[in-house]
């Protein structure tokens, strides 16, 4: 080969050898990183430690991928963060640029590569997280992760930071997290409901916050060395993430219909969860209408959704979203309103068709039209 020929291969060596040391630079600056994986809960986990690490005096910037990828502030501002392409990894490396900038002292990242090469690549080579947390280990995304919970685990375990901390709540598969963090060198926490909340935060919990994922992020919390009451106001004091669950109430024609948001629950487990929080709010003698939406690249998705509406016993259900062709065939019984695309036009199809007082049950994927039905409800509409 020519030497002249080399030359380019000498430029993008000598770019990337600068990027690297850049980047690594821009990490001294932003002294503690916390990287947030796991099948359910991440955006939530991620809001939660943000504003109770800032309620505390601890000044910690969150970026949340969930169904709208946002930016928590170091000074509570909130910006949605506009993509000119589709989300890469490289996305994360931006965002401690940005907490660099602000002198953040915290920076709390949610995962958002799915693919364990991918996970891999951003713990490793980007965030280099000292605090990682798993969430939990539910069936999501089987087609990349693996059809058993103990595939879904180990391709978890690939955000593990080394030589640092892991938070979960799993239980089930907890002894392949702690195989995975004595490779590391890392101390695995173990999170309890009963030993972080107890009886008097009932009534102090929204019911859009899962009792989990607080426990979760208090222990971090704590652990960083944040002031307990002081963080758990700041949480509780929070306004919800896009898509979170919740409970609303819509006067129809002098009737009442209530819409519950769980189209984030993504999987049968935490689907499950949702409903039976939904029912024990409003009773379970009340019509039960599920409201499917469907994502033309989420098939699989549908199919591990088959069995729990099932056992759901739905009166009505309804599918909504994008090429729903295989879906209807699963879900027989179904009625089809794929082809309403405007959400108020779907919204009064569905409400002439039940009856007062009936439960909307929204399940299956938040994105495309059932995150515009949940903001336009919760518009028209007021918390049950």
């Amino acid at each position: 080969m020519e030497s002249w020929a080399l030359i380019p291969i000498g430029v993008y060596l000598l770019v990337k050898i600068v990027e690297s040391l850049v980047h690594h630079r821009l990490l001294k600056r932003v002294p503690l990183r916390i990287h947030v994986n796991g099948t359910r809960g991440k955006s939530q986990i991620t809001e939660l430690i943000t504003y109770g690490l800032q309620a505390a005096g601890i000044k910690a910037m969150g970026k949340v991928t969930g169904s709208v990828p946002t930016l928590l502030h170091t000074d509570g501002r909130r910006t949605e963060i506009k993509r000119i392409a589709p989300g890469s990894i490289r996305e994360q490396q931006w965002v401690i640029s940005q907490a660099a900038q602000e002198g953040a002292q915290v920076l709390v990242l949610e995962c958002m590569a799915i693919k364990p090469e991918l996970q891999r690549a951003s713990e490793r080579s980007m965030v280099r997280s000292q605090i990682g947390i798993i969430t939990n280990v539910r069936p999501d995304h089987t087609d990349l992760l693996g059809e058993s919970g103990e595939a879904i685990a180990r391709a978890l375990t690939c955000t593990i930071p080394s030589h640092g901390t892991l938070f979960t709540a799993e239980e089930t598969h907890r002894a392949i997290l702690a195989q995975e963090t004595e490779k590391r060198g890392t101390r695995l926490v173990p999170v309890s409901l009963d030993n972080q909340l107890d009886r008097t935060m009932e009534g102090r919990m929204p019911e859009w916050i899962h009792a989990e994922n607080l426990s979760l992020a208090l222990a971090v919390c704590e652990h960083i060395g944040a002031q307990r009451d002081a963080a758990l106001d700041g949480m509780l004091s929070m306004t919800g993430v896009p898509g979170s669950f919740r409970i609303i109430r819509l006067a129809v024609n002098g009737r009442s219909i209530y819409f519950a948001n769980a189209f984030s629950g993504n999987d049968p487990i935490s689907t499950g969860i949702m409903l039976e929080k939904t029912l024990s709010a409003l009773g379970e003698e009340r019509s039960l209408v599920g409201l499917f939406n469907h994502r033309k690249d989420r098939f699989y998705r549908a199919q591990t959704f088959v069995k729990f509406a099932r056992k759901a016993q739905f009166d009505r259900l309804f599918l909504i979203g994008d090429n729903l062709c295989h879906s209807h065939r699963l879900f027989p019984g179904s009625t089809d309103l794929s082809a309403v695309d405007r959400v108020a036009p779907l919204w009064e199809r569905i409400e002439c068709e039940i009856e007062d007082g009936s439960i909307v049950f929204g399940f299956g994927n938040i994105a495309g039209i059932a995150l515009e039905l949940n903001e336009y409800l919760q518009r028209i509409g007021e918390e049950a």
